[in-house]
Formats: C-alpha cells, structure tokens, sequence
C-alpha cells in the first residue's frame, strides 16, 4: 500500500480493484475515492443486491414470529443451518451506500463489474501493478491495489485457542455453526459461551447482528445467574428449570404482535419440571387457562405447593410465553415444537412444545 501511497503525494494517477458484493466492499469503494484514489474497479461475482439488513426484513418485521417460529420447529440444525442460508443471501448493498457508488460510477471514478470472478492476479514488476485474470475476460485490467471484502466464513473448528477444548469435550457442528445448548452454553457442564455469528444455529440468521446480540445476550446473562445461584445456595436445587407443554381446551382467538389465528381443540395439561444435577423432581399441575383479552398472561393452579420453591410458585403466576408459536402451529398443520426456548423473569426459561391437535 506504501507505494500507493507515495503515488498519490506526487499526484499521479492510482487505481485499486475492490472485490465484494458486500456493504463493506461498497464502504471500501467510497473510501478510496475519498482517499484520493483515481480509479475504483468494482468487481462482484453475482449482481448487486440491495437490502436494509443483511437478512429477509420478515424476520425482524412485525411477523417475525412466524419465521422464527418455523426456526425453532426446525427438525435439525442441518435445518435450521439451510434456513440462515436462505434468509441471508449473501452480501448486499444498502440503498444508501448503493446510490453513492453509482453516483461515482456516473462520474466515471467507479467501474462497476457484475456477475464476474477473479480467477487470478500476478504482479508486473516492469509497470508496478497487478494484472487481474477474470471469468469472463476483462482486458487490460491492472491496478496498484487489491482489496478482497469478500467476508469470512465462520468455522470455530479451525479456531487454534478452541482445539484443547474440542479435544477434551467435542461437540458436532453444522458447516462451521457449533451445535451448543439453548443458552449459547458449550454443553450443560462447560460454562463456555458463543455469541454473535457462532451462535447462529439458536438464535437465527440476525445472531451477527444487534438483534442477535441482545437475544444472545439475555440468554447469556440467564444461564450466569443460575450457575452464580446455584453456587450460593444449597438449599435450593441448582439451575432451575420450567418446561410447560400448553394445551388449548377449546377454538380462542390468540392476538399479539398484530396476529389473530384460531388454536385447534387441545386437551389442557401443565407440566412443571425442575432439574439440578443429582435431584430431578417432577409434578403435574391440573388446569390452566388463557386470558383472551390480551393473550398476556398464562396461570395455573398449583394445589401441591410444599412442593414448589416459593420463587418459582411466584413466576408461575405470571409468565408471558409467546402465544403466537400456538397459531403457527395451527395455521400450518405442524404437530411438534423442538426447543422454542423464551427468557423470562427471575432467571428461569419458558419452554412450549405443541402436541398433536385432537379432531
């Protein structure tokens, strides 16, 4: 880049080639020509692709609970991985940044090459430049500079600091995605913990994103506050946890996030579980019911209540599951749920799981 550099001091001409589809490699493009650069060659290897986020709007949107709902009946993380894939899409412009590199290709600064690969590049010492190899054929294509915004794949078992830790407790991964707990956690006894990109196969296709970075962060921030709880006190079982399976007795209308569906009829049954490592005690809660008014609120009748912890007894009472994992299921005739998994108050986790509808 030095001799980039010291072109432009001395005020002749340079050139670099851009190679991405990406926001980055349009922020690069604006870059170098607000960095004096004469000439931008742009080069992506698909068209130019224009979105607000990197993924399909439908997932942040105001019906997102459709698409993560289907994200968490997935049957597998190879499932689920495939999904990511979809909604993603590869690299893309935003409007803004689009305009602004068109605007530089009209002014003749910017060369914009789409639906074009760079197969090869090998340096010229008589003329100082690169001299590009493209699929199809580019003549004449040498610049000062090569920037490759082209992304990185996400593969935590080529990460070096990781491989004493896969050695001793592995665990399976989807192309590159590690297949970790609920929690972002590296198993039920590792208190290792993925955000961001790794954490992809449970939180979705925003986990690289603020969406995913603030879901990942509850869950994270969860699972400490068990573990740091269960360190505290003997007295209580360590980690608890609640799995509620939530059944609908009769046809009601469920509204919430701007969705109205009707639920099959279902048999209703609460079951309230709590784990800690050496104790596992289990008791069937009869009745249950639903508030029709807002869908807010789930409670349910708890007449063993020696044998409920006072904190969790008090959580029970007012816990916000999301009800419109229930319409999902109804509107597309799916007969199971694997591990929807919601925060709520006090630490503990919200779990539905949607059974076969009755006739």
């Amino acid at each position: 880049m030095d001799h980039v550099l010291n072109k432009i001091k001395i005020g002749r001409n340079t050139s670099v080639a851009v190679i991405g589809g990406g926001l980055t490699s349009a922020q690069v493009t604006c870059a170098a020509i607000n960095s004096k650069i004469s000439k931008v060659y742009h080069l992506m290897r698909g068209p130019m692709k224009v979105k607000h986020f990197d993924a399909d709007l439908s997932w942040v949107g105001k019906y997102r609970n459709f698409q993560q709902a289907a994200f968490w009946g997935a049957e597998s993380d190879e499932e689920r991985f495939e999904m990511i894939t979809e909604a993603r899409g590869g690299g893309n412009f935003t409007p803004e940044y689009k305009k602004l590199v068109l605007d530089l290709v009209k002014t003749g600064q910017v060369d914009m090459f789409e639906n074009i690969e760079v197969v090869d590049a090998e340096w010229d010492k008589n003329i100082d430049m690169w001299k590009l190899k493209t699929e199809p054929s580019v003549e004449g294509l040498c610049v000062d500079h090569i920037v490759y915004a082209t992304g990185a794949q996400a593969d935590f078992m080529s990460i070096p600091a990781l491989q004493s830790l896969r050695e001793m407790a592995p665990i399976k991964s989807v192309n590159g995605l590690p297949c970790i707990t609920n929690d972002l956690q590296w198993n039920e006894d590792i208190p290792f913990f993925f955000s961001g990109r790794f954490a992809g196969l449970r939180l979705g296709p925003f986990a690289a994103n603020l969406e995913g970075a603030r879901t990942g962060a509850e869950r994270i921030a969860g699972r400490l506050a068990e573990l740091c709880e269960g360190e505290r006190s003997d007295s209580e079982p360590a980690g608890k946890r609640i799995d509620l399976l939530i059944y609908s007795e009769k046809h009601q209308a469920i509204r919430g996030c701007g969705i109205a569906f009707s639920v099959p009829k279902l048999p209703v049954t609460w079951t309230v579980t709590w784990c800690c490592p050496n104790i596992r005690t289990s008791a069937q809660v009869p009745g249950g019911s639903i508030d029709g008014k807002d869908m807010d609120c789930v409670s349910a009748e708890i007449r063993n209540e020696d044998e409920f912890p006072r904190r969790i007894k008090k959580n029970l009472m007012r816990m916000r599951p999301v009800l419109t994992l229930i319409s999902y299921i109804a509107s597309t005739k799916r007969t199971t749920v694997k591990d929807p998994m919601y925060r709520i108050s006090g630490g503990l986790r919200l779990s539905c799981d949607i059974l076969q509808p009755l006739d």
